[in-house]
């Protein structure tokens, strides 16, 4: 799973290449090097352990990754004409849809036999909802770059709570990869930071200039 996890977690980054590109975001060198170096913490943490590399597994988790390239930046772009309540609604609502009739057509239906599972089904529903809301409410204050690059943190944030509840131990090298790959993203955020200042301030001496 470490692997696949790995793959997908490329996503931020392809973002943030292709905003480059598109010239929608400027990317200092700085910038591009903490990539670098979320990609090689995560690398250090993930990859120990891991099981026999599947060809089919990988192209998944590469389509995934390409997949999810496409929300963000459709959810960004669908954010300049609706808000972001509306855009998980109807995001959601298509999702539910689609896997319904999905669902259906492969005959997977199946209830939850115990309170329990439905307490489960309720809660996965609930926490999706409001981390898609809290994920595209982050893209339209400081853009889809440094929204998807601070989510890199996610697996980071599931092996210490493996540590915490589930008994798993990180060896050295997983504990140095975490602590690089915090500060990566933390040399990321202020370079991005100081950018959006830059610009700020760039408009605001327009504005005055006029």
């Amino acid at each position: 799973m470490g692997v696949a996890v790995l793959v997908f977690f490329v996503h931020p980054v392809l973002i943030a290449i292709f905003a480059h590109l598109r010239g929608r975001e400027q990317l200092t060198t700085t910038q591009m090097l903490a990539m670098l170096g979320v990609i090689g913490g995560l690398m250090a943490i993930l990859l120990p352990g891991a099981e026999t590399l599947d060809a089919r597994g990988l192209g998944l988790a590469a389509l995934a990754a390409l997949g999810m390239c496409g929300v963000v930046l459709c959810a960004a772009r669908a954010q300049e004409h609706a808000s972001s309540v509306m855009v998980n609604l109807v995001s959601t609502a298509g999702s539910v849809l689609a896997f319904a009739i999905l669902t259906a057509i492969l005959g997977g239906w199946t209830t939850p036999r115990e309170a329990a599972g439905w307490l489960g089904v309720v809660l996965a529903g609930f926490g999706i909802g409001v981390g898609l809301l809290a994920f595209l409410a982050a893209l339209r204050r400081i853009g889809p770059v440094r929204a998807s690059m601070l989510t890199i943190i996610e697996p980071l944030l599931g092996a210490a709570l493996a540590t915490l509840f589930l008994g798993e131990r990180l060896g050295a090298v997983q504990w140095a990869g975490a602590a690089f790959m915090v500060a990566a993203l933390v040399v990321f955020e202020a370079g991005a930071r100081k950018v959006a200042h830059s610009r700020a301030r760039g408009v605001a001496s327009d504005v005055r200039g006029k």
